[in-house]
């Protein structure tokens, strides 16, 4: 990523991150992570949403994990 942010400055996208709050302590961890370096030396025009799901881990956050996915990016009606 650091690579990439050298060279490029501006990433004009939405991206939107999600895990099971009963995830592994390693998926929360690299999320956390993830969501730190990218606060650290943020692109312009990115939009991060990053969501944790209650009760919820690697087997069962799916339907949960896009149907949020799909609403940030394209917005309820894009359902």
């Amino acid at each position: 990523m650091a690579k990439l942010r050298d060279q490029q400055a501006n990433l004009p996208v939405r991206l939107f991150l999600g895990v099971g709050e009963d995830e592994t302590p390693s998926m929360l961890g690299d999320l956390t992570l993830f969501e730190r370096q990218l606060a650290k030396r943020p692109f312009a025009g990115l939009e991060v949403t990053s969501r944790r799901f209650p009760e919820r881990t690697h087997y069962n956050v799916l339907p949960d994990l896009f149907r949020a996915g799909l609403s940030t990016l394209f917005g309820p009606a894009g359902l």
